[in-house]
This record gives C-alpha cells, sequence and structure tokens, in this order.
C-alpha cells in the first residue's frame, strides 16, 4: 500500500520554478484519500501567468487530459487541457509557448470537496458533462483530480464480483441436428 501524504503537505500550490510540495509528492507517487475512501490522484497544477508551454509539459510527462489552474494559495481556479492549449495558439495565431495559461484555460472548474460522497460527484459531472473534477478542501485548495473513468474503473473493481466460469454441463448450448 503506498505511502499517505498528508492533505496538508500535498495541497501546497507552485509558486516558483522550484519543485513544489505537490510535485514533489506526485514525484513519490503519493495518493490521496477522500470521497468515500477512493484514493485520488496528487498532481502537479500550473498558474495562469505561467506560460502554455509548462502546463502543455506536465500534461504530456503525466500523461494527464487536463491540469488544474491554481492561484498562488492553492486555489482553483480552472482547468486547462492540450486541446485548450492548441485551441489558443490556432486562434491566435501565435506559438503557444508565448501565450498565457489565462487566455487558454477554462475558467469556470467545476469541483467537489474530499468529504462529497462518490455518487456526488459523479452526478456533478454528468450534469455539467465534465470528465473531470479538481477535488479541493473546504478553502477551495486544491487536493487532487478525479476522473470519470478513474470513478468507472474503482466502481467495478469494489463493487462487481469476479465471474466464476461455469462447468460446461452447465451451459445451455443449441446445436444443430
Amino acid at each position: 500500500m503506498p505511502h499517505k501524504q498528508s492533505a496538508a503537505h500535498v495541497s501546497a500550490a507552485k509558486t516558483t520554478a522550484a519543485e513544489s510540495p505537490r510535485e514533489a509528492a506526485l514525484a513519490a507517487g503519493a495518493r490521496l484519500d477522500g470521497l468515500d475512501g477512493i484514493a485520488l490522484r496528487a498532481v502537479p497544477s500550473c498558474n495562469p501567468d505561467d506560460l502554455l508551454s509548462r502546463p502543455a509539459r506536465l500534461l504530456c510527462e503525466n500523461a494527464l487530459d487536463c491540469l488544474p489552474v491554481t492561484t498562488s494559495d492553492g486555489c482553483v481556479v480552472g482547468l486547462i487541457s492540450l486541446r485548450d492549449i492548441e485551441t489558443a495558439a490556432c486562434l491566435q495565431g501565435r506559438p503557444f509557448h508565448s501565450l498565457r495559461v489565462q487566455h487558454a484555460m477554462t475558467r469556470h472548474a467545476f469541483s467537489c470537496t474530499q468529504e462529497d460522497a462518490v455518487s456526488t460527484a459523479m452526478q456533478r459531472m454528468l450534469r455539467h458533462e465534465v470528465r473531470h473534477l479538481p477535488v479541493t478542501d473546504a478553502a477551495g485548495s486544491l487536493l487532487g483530480l478525479i476522473s470519470m473513468s478513474g470513478l468507472k474503473r474503482d466502481f467495478h473493481r469494489h463493487s462487481v464480483p469476479a465471474c466464476e466460469p461455469r462447468e460446461s454441463s452447465e451451459r445451455m448450448i443449441a446445436l444443430p441436428r
């Protein structure tokens, strides 16, 4: 079982070019527990003033679909994806490394708190037609990120019993005569 980091340790926001506590926890393979026991993945984040090259690199290096955008105090203000980055560069006719995150990010990020039930998070995703939700503490600081596919995978792993093969004598097979 992976070592669990405290929420305070992994929720610190990146404020400098040096590695943040969140990124150090991510590099160490930290996982956060919440949402009725669902393990949340600690993810890196970026700042609205970062150049788009930073989230592009983080998304690729960490094999993520999207990245939370946080203020210097760790509060979630949006999400950004590779598609957002590509679209901003195309529409503005400039290379992405010359544009800022604030010009490409999705500003209103729906989120949930670590106290929310899994069903609440899934309903929020379905209602707002989003595949990812940042998970925050009561103050709105980022704790992790959940995805619809991750919730589905976890649900099936914990609630669907493994099917046992039937013996051949129990099979109902129609054979032509």
